[in-house]
């Protein structure tokens, strides 16, 4: 028997969508998933502690469910890591989806990754391309390069950005989130520690069509610079001080961290937060002095100086 006549494990996907207070995007979510023409899904909810009608409106999408098994879980208000994680140990499914609660997936999404899974099964992970939704109505398509066989090259692409991996387009085997656990301390860009360690050590592929939508919106944490020095530290701490990380990939520890301070001033910057922008900008330089060379960060920083 070919492992393409192989029946399938039921379920073959298990979806994970987080979800604190976005009761009004919930639908938007649980439809994107229940309108593929697929079988052999299961929808786990992960309730963070919402304090609107969250609970209310996933009773609603359960009972709407036919084809589809939908699990609704909640939990006192801990994070995204932590209700990931709470959502992964209940799950049953072969591979793991999760799903922003404000997102959607592209219709045919699913039939698309389990057939590039059923012919290439030596991978572990999966990325898609994404298309951004913004506010104005604008939409940006983002295709994923092909991934190299070498994981030390694919690390540094993903974590100098030449590669963009979002939530919602990438699928990995449930076993696989029993090692490489979701940080519940970090609040914010809890997931890039998993993305960066899924590249560094496991067998990845790309599909460069786009799997999902991602909206853009202001109330999202990733745009709220309370959070920006845990989230730039507490990435990297996590990443490189992993033992899961490779010995060989420690080389680049310095220039990421100036890169993530970078990102903190850029967003503490914008926030009209002079004095923790400063102190992110000289953060960044001494980390790595090469950072004094992008001229309009200096440019910013400059004029942080006379606020």
């Amino acid at each position: 028997m070919n492992d393409s006549d192989k029946p399938l494990p039921s379920p073959f996907f298990s979806i994970v969508i987080p979800c604190y207070n976005y009761a009004g995007y919930l639908p938007r979510a649980v439809n994107s998933v229940t309108e593929q023409a697929f079988d052999g899904v299961e929808i786990l909810i992960v309730d963070d502690g919402s304090t609107d009608e969250t609970e209310s409106v996933a009773q609603s999408l359960g009972e709407a469910c036919e084809d589809n098994v939908l699990h609704y879980l909640w939990q006192e208000n801990k994070g995204a890591a932590a209700a990931r994680n709470k959502g992964v140990s209940a799950s049953s499914g072969e591979f793991i989806l999760f799903l922003d609660a404000d997102d959607a997936l592209m219709l045919g999404s699913l039939e698309k990754i389990q057939q590039f899974l059923l012919q290439h099964v030596e991978t572990d992970v999966l990325f898609g391309g994404h298309i951004s939704v913004f506010q104005d109505g604008r939409e940006k398509a983002s295709k994923l390069q092909e991934f190299s066989r070498d994981n030390q090259e694919n690390f540094a692409d993903y974590i100098f950005k030449n590669i963009s991996v979002v939530n919602g387009a990438m699928v990995v085997r449930r076993e696989i989130l029993e090692t490489i656990r979701y940080n519940e301390a970090l609040r914010v860009a809890e997931d890039i520690p998993v993305f960066a360690l899924l590249i560094a050590r496991y067998s990845c592929s790309s599909i460069g069509d786009p799997l999902v939508r991602v909206f853009k919106h202001d109330d999202s944490l990733r745009h709220n610079s309370r959070y920006s020095a845990e989230a730039n530290t507490g990435v990297v701490d996590e990443i490189f001080g992993s033992p899961l990380l490779p010995e060989v990939m420690q080389k680049h520890r310095q220039k990421y961290r100036s890169l993530r301070w970078l990102s903190a001033f850029r967003t503490l910057y914008k926030a009209g937060k002079w004095e923790e922008a400063r102190r992110a900008y000289l953060c960044a330089l001494s980390a790595d002095p090469r950072a004094l060379l992008k001229l309009r960060a200096l440019g910013r920083f400059l004029h942080a100086c006379f606020k």
